[in-house]
């Protein structure tokens, strides 16, 4: 599984987090008619070293809402649900989110 698929199973199901967006976070582009509030993600870059095999990706996560005071609640949520997540994730062991 990829990275940025581990990553949104772990926005989703943060209670505070699906409190808000249910399942509304959608990789690279929001849908045709989308509902707010909603999160769109995409990898910016990612490294691979070689000795170790530990990969650093940096992501880019765009919280939307219909009020600018409902967008900054999301982006709190979503900082909390990530930051400093450490753990095993669909096979994937994640040693730091920040």
């Amino acid at each position: 599984m990829q990275i940025e698929s581990i990553l949104r199973s772990i926005l989703v199901a943060d209670p505070d987090v699906a409190e808000i967006i249910g399942t509304r976070a959608y990789q690279m582009h929001l849908p045709r008619e989308p509902t707010f509030p909603a999160v769109v993600y995409q990898m910016i870059s990612r490294t691979q070293d070689a000795q170790t095999g530990i990969v650093r990706a940096r992501m880019q996560y765009t919280c939307m809402a219909e009020s600018w005071r409902g967008a900054a609640d999301l982006a709190d949520a979503v900082r909390c649900a990530l930051h400093g997540y450490r753990g095993v994730r669909d096979g994937a062991r994640i040693e730091d989110v920040r």
